[in-house]
Order: C-alpha cells, then structure tokens, then sequence
C-alpha cells in the first residue's frame, strides 16, 4: 500500500504517518528512507524505491512536502511520469509516503494523476465542535478537572491546533494546585493571530484604552518582533481594505469571498471590524504603518514606542 497523506492539522496527519512506520518496520531505521522538499532527484528516489529490504521484510521511503507538489513554479510533469511508471510495477516490499502538511492548491494535475495509485487520506484542522471533544477528552483523560469559566477561558485562548493544544496540556498537568480561570490566564497565552485582531478592532472602533491594553498583552511574548507585529497589523488593514473597497463597487459579500479566495465569515467580520472607516481611511492606516516600517528599518524611531504612538494617533483619527 502507498499513501498519500495531506491536510493542515498536523497532529494527527504526524501521527498516522508515525503509526504506518512503526506497524511496518518498527524502531527499525535502516529501512526508512525520508526526502524533504525539493533536494534530490527523482532518479534517486525511483532507486530507493526499487530497493529490496535490509533483514527485514519491508522498507518505508517517505517523502515530504515536494516541491514538485507544494511549489507552484516546479515543473512536475518528469516526477508524475517517473513514478507513474514506477507504479506499473512497484517493489512489493516498500511502501511509499507522500506526506504534505502545507496549504497547497488541491486541483493539481500532479495529486489526480498520483490518487490513482495512492491510498489518499486527508486530515484537515478540526471544527469548533471536534476540536472541543479532543480538549474534554484530554482533560478527562489527564485527571484535569476544569470548571466552566476556566474552561470557557481555556477554549478562548485556544487557536484550532491540537500540536498547540498538547503542548498546553502539559503545562497545565505539570501545576500543583487547583486550575480556575486566573491560572489559565497566566499559563495559556491567547494566540498571536486572536490578539492582533483584537488590536484591529479596539483601532477601528477608536478605543485607544483598549488597544494600548492589548498591545502590551502582546509585547509580553513578541517584544522583539515590533516589525512582525507591524506585518500582521498590515495583513488585517490590506484585508478589510479589499473587502471595504468590492463592497464599494457593488460587490456582495459572498461575490468578495469568492474574489479573495476565503470563507465569507472572514469577509462579514472585515466589515464588522472596520467600525466606520472608508476605503480612503483604511488607506491612510496602511499608508502610516508603512511609513512607521520605514523609520523602525532607518532607525528613525524606536519600534516600541513607535508602534504604540501609532496606535494611540490611529484611534484618536
């Protein structure tokens, strides 16, 4: 059996990966072979797979994110045919992997042309509702007991990642005492992704209480990455600025779904999120955070205290 094992929620895609191995050849190393990206040549690997077993009776050959299949700009056409081929008459005793954990354009030629004589099994992030199962799961599991506001509390801080989730897990098993909301508070850091939205929001609803609040909440862990907080603040404006711009020009709200490639909740929260501010406004918000960029990069300004001077001006316009 060869698989061919993608999808965005990393943990269990690593694990049933792990769980094909170690039914196959064990702890057994010198019979796995493992590629990653674009560093070698299908040659290579058409050789390796062709390979009989060392003292054993099988041989796993795995291969990582390729850049025939993740890389937009790789020509796949040699590496489709070459396995094609090697497919018509497979060495029995290997199993071959292809295992991509990165968004990738599904409607490749390349993964309709390898389903066919692979075992395709996908392993997308969790709903809210699943996800939530694991939690309480793992939680009943460890002997954690939560009551409702530390466990609300928990699930809010929580991004939809169980890789994050397990490591959270431990951190929370580890403390001594009782876990209310206070101590989840202070161990589970709220993801970088939820603060920088509230950070858009409390701008464009003019709450500079709030923003100055939040801001410092992420300056905790992220005080050395002033630029990369200034990155995904942009990320939010150029969004809500395309969609405030379509809707401008009579587009509707899932019409400017369709056109920016996402889900049209994310589109109703742009809107809801831009508070009053016009296409024009939003401009001049992405305008100032440019320029900020620049004299953070010229040396100009000190990136702290230039962020948070930003925040304060932007909420008071």
């Amino acid at each position: 059996m060869n698989y061919l094992l993608m999808g965005t929620e990393k943990y269990n895609l690593r694990r049933r990966r792990n769980e094909i191995v170690k039914k196959l050849i064990g702890d057994d190393e010198i019979n796995i072979s493992v590629y990653r990206g674009s560093e070698w040549e299908i040659s290579e690997l058409i050789a390796d797979l062709q390979t009989v077993p060392f003292f054993s009776d099988n041989r796993v050959v795995i291969v990582e994110n390729p850049g025939f299949i993740v890389s937009p700009k790789v020509n796949d056409e040699p590496f489709v045919n070459a396995l094609v081929s090697y497919f018509k008459k497979p060495n029995e005793s290997t199993t071959f992997i292809i295992y991509i954990d990165q968004n990738i354009d599904r409607r490749r030629k390349a993964l309709n042309t390898l389903v066919k004589y692979m075992k395709k099994e996908v392993y997308d992030t969790l709903s809210e509702e699943d996800f939530q199962q694991a939690v309480n799961e793992d939680l009943r599991n460890s002997g954690l007991k939560l009551d409702f506001d530390s466990r609300n509390e928990l699930m809010q801080r929580l991004p939809l990642d169980l890789d994050n989730w397990k490591n959270e897990l431990e951190k929370l098993k580890l403390y001594p005492e009782k876990i209310d909301r206070e101590v989840i508070r202070q161990l589970v850091a709220k993801p970088l992704e939820s603060n920088v939205f509230e950070l858009t929001n409390a701008v464009n609803t003019r709450n500079t209480a709030r923003a100055i609040e939040v801001y410092h909440d992420l300056l905790v862990n992220n005080k050395n990455d002033i630029q990369g907080l200034i990155g995904l603040l942009a990320g939010q404006f150029r969004f809500m600025l395309q969609a405030v711009t379509m809707m401008e020009q009579g587009y509707n709200q899932k019409e400017i779904a369709e056109q920016l490639n996402c889900r049209e909740g994310r589109v109703y929260m742009a809107f809801k999120n831009s508070g009053s501010r016009n296409s024009r406004q939003l401009l001049k918000v992405l305008d100032s955070l440019a320029q900020l960029d620049q004299n953070i990069k010229s040396g100009q300004v000190n990136p702290q205290l230039g962020l948070e001077l930003f925040l304060v001006e932007t909420t008071r316009k």
